[in-house]
């Protein structure tokens, strides 16, 4: 219209306003004419004939708050007030109010229900202008939020907590949803709250207003299944708080709420429950996100698959994927409830994972921490630890399978018990054999769960066909893991004796190539005089020879050299007077039951000879301090004893006070 003031087209705009609608939509033509062209002679003109805009000046803007009913129906009849008035106004906005929409924005529906009964247009909206720098008014723009309709559903959910308001305005809403669907604006759209426009049932969808959403779904009676019908469910869960964690605490309190409206919105023709987001979410993995239990069970009930839904293109994000990042023990037993894949291979981060394997925490991409609860649930339904389920296909030969074992996920974490890793064994088919004992050792070690526990552990996965002899590739048995690690005081020695008990062969066995890795020789390797002492009582050979790992020459070279458990004591690293202490114990206690240097059949060291000790000190001491390491170990209160003695007596004198070699990292 601007374009045919400034050309004075009087044809083209009189065919623009013959348009339907379009005449009275569009407010004080004659005013914009005149101030944008006074030069438009022919449209000014016409504009004139056709007579000015209908207004309710003779009203304050303060009357349709203060008029009573039936003064506004008088008005009405006596052509006081016209239903397609208009009102001007102006302060930092110009303004263009339609009757109608003034009298909902100030809460007077019984005034809006006498309009609607006079034939007042539905199919207009408010038009404004803000006034810009040097008092020049900028732009007109439709005015949110845009139609009567999509006011008042606005106002509605303002005013939720009125009920008697809330209840008036509800039956103006059905008036008003009838009016807008015969004026053909039942679905015209304003900005959401999400990208993209909303209709007044999207906006309704988005307040979560159950009342709301009823009517309009019974006078709609039906929407666009490509648009409106994939966007309104997805409304439904509409949240302003962008983290996970805060939308789950927003949505706690309105899932009843947004279940009634998911039921609500299932009776209207056009709506696609099973639809798939651009992100991948359908409204049940969204409901399963945000930990909306009755919102999920609504959904399931409604029919809507438990699985991934697949659309041509894409495929959507898996709902007990969902349920599993949000530990929802609840919601799992739901999707699992109404046929949902236990084994299901979800595909996260470039990697493919089973049910399962997620529930353990294999995906760490993905943050989800080891559950036992939720591992119960889905082995008491069925889901396996077997590695051989194929991918998704539509991701065949892009990923591969996380090889993870989930029993040896469940021998790590604090709350695992015997019941789950029998669980395990005997409802998910875990094999017993494949490093779960070896993992529990691990887990000791590692201080995630203690030494009562790991022998439970130990005895459930026996119970369930766990070898206690079981020898790996790389030459380690349980009792020589156990003797290798450092753990607490106390538990190597504890876990060891629990072994020994068991029947393991105090010397280890064989594995893969000969390879053969001796308990002692490992004991030895840390000085564990206790340990040492332990397996020598149950009939250890202090002179037999076993594998050990050594750094090599090159970054990253790893070599493998047989050693007695003398020598492995004999070449320790030190670095503090209790580490020396405890070497030359283990040393002692070697020497004492036979050992040999080199475990090559060589004569024991005769007890008077100190050249293992000369040997020790010169190559392998490594103290703090600049003063002798005799002194340092005299200093040593634990130390002093025979041994010491005997140390002292054989040594040189030259040697006693020669400065030790220190290692300084600059």
């Amino acid at each position: 219209m601007d374009g045919c003031f400034e050309r004075d087209d009087v044809k083209a705009l009189q065919q623009v306003l013959a348009l339907d609608g379009v005449s009275k939509r569009y407010p004080f033509l004659l005013r914009r004419a005149v101030e944008r062209n006074p030069g438009s002679v022919k449209c000014v003109a016409f504009l004139m004939e056709r007579g000015t805009t209908p207004s309710w000046f003779e009203l304050s803007d303060r009357a349709p708050e203060t008029v009573t009913t039936t003064q506004f129906t008088e008005m009405i009849k006596r052509g006081i007030v016209r239903v397609d008035s208009w009102r001007s106004s102006e302060d930092t906005f110009e303004i263009f109010d339609p009757l109608i929409e003034k009298v909902i924005e100030v809460g007077r529906y019984d005034l809006a229900q006498v309009l609607l009964e006079a034939g007042a247009p539905v199919d207009v909206g408010r038009w404004h202008r803000r006034i810009e720098g040097f008092g020049e008014l900028g732009e007109f723009r439709c005015s949110r939020p845009g139609t009567p309709l999509l006011n008042l559903v606005e106002d509605l959910y303002r005013d939720a907590d009125e009920e008697k308001i809330h209840e008036t305005g509800l039956s103006l809403l059905r008036s008003l949803a009838r009016a807008s669907k015969a004026a053909g604006c039942f679905d015209w759209e304003r900005p959401g709250c999400a990208p993209g426009q909303v209709t007044a049932l999207g906006a309704a969808c988005e307040n979560r207003d159950v009342q709301v959403v009823r009517i309009l779904v019974e006078e709609g009676g039906r929407v666009e299944g490509g648009g409106e019908g994939l966007r309104l469910p997805f409304g439904v869960f509409q949240c302003p708080l962008p983290v996970e964690e805060a939308a789950r605490r927003f949505f706690a309190p309105k899932d009843a709420e947004c279940a009634a409206i998911l039921e609500e919105l299932s009776l209207l023709e056009g709506v696609d429950l099973n639809a798939v987001r651009r992100d991948g979410h359908t409204p049940l993995s969204l409901a399963c996100t945000l930990g909306m239990e009755q919102s999920v069970e609504k959904l399931l009930q409604l029919g809507v698959s438990p699985m991934k839904v697949k659309r041509p293109g894409r495929t959507s994000k898996s709902p007990m994927f969902e349920a599993l990042r949000g530990r929802s023990e609840s919601i799992v037993s739901l999707l699992i409830r109404w046929k949902a894949d236990p084994n299901e291979v979800i595909v996260w981060g470039g990697a493919a994972y089973t049910v399962l394997q997620v529930a353990m925490g294999a995906c760490l991409l993905a943050v989800i921490p080891p559950s036992k609860s939720l591992a119960i649930v889905l082995l008491q339904n069925g889901a396996r630890c077997s590695l051989s389920l194929p991918p998704d296909p539509a991701c065949q030969g892009a990923v591969s399978l996380c090889e993870v074992s989930p029993l040896l996920l469940a021998c790590q974490i604090k709350e695992s018990d015997a019941e789950l890793l029998s669980l395990f064994c005997e409802r998910g088919g875990a094999n017993p054999n494949a490093g779960a004992m070896r993992t529990v050792i691990g887990a000791v070690h590692a201080k995630k769960i203690d030494a009562k526990k790991g022998i439970e552990l130990l005895q459930a996965l026996a119970d369930a066909g766990g070898d206690w002899n079981m020898i790996s590739q790389d030459g380690h048995g349980l009792l020589s893991v156990v003797c290798r690690r450092c753990m607490p005081e106390g538990v190597n020695v504890c876990m060891s004796k629990f072994l020994l008990e068991k029947g393991l062969a105090v010397g280890g066995g064989k594995g893969k190539g000969g390879r053969w890795r001796v308990p002692l020789v490992e004991a030895a390797a840390r000085a564990d005089f206790e340990l040492v002492s332990l397996l020598l009582q149950w009939g250890a050979d202090p002179n037999q020879v076993g594998l050990r790992d050594q750094v090599g020459m090159r970054v990253g070279q790893r070599l493998e050299r047989q050693m007695s458990p003398l020598q492995v004591a004999m070449e320790r690293e030190i670095a503090s007077s209790s580490e020396m202490w405890d070497t030359l114990r283990v040393i002692g206690l070697l020497r004492e039951k036979g050992g040999r240097e080199t475990g090559s059949g060589e004569d024991s060291l005769p007890s008077g000879s100190i050249s293992c000790w000369n040997s020790f000190r010169g190559s392998r001491l490594r103290l703090l301090s600049g003063c002798s390491w005799l002194a340092e170990l005299i200093s040593f209160e634990r130390a002093r004893g025979p041994l010491l003695l005997e140390i002292i007596r054989e040594i040189p004198l030259e040697e006693a006070m020669e400065p030790r070699d220190v290692e300084r990292a600059f």
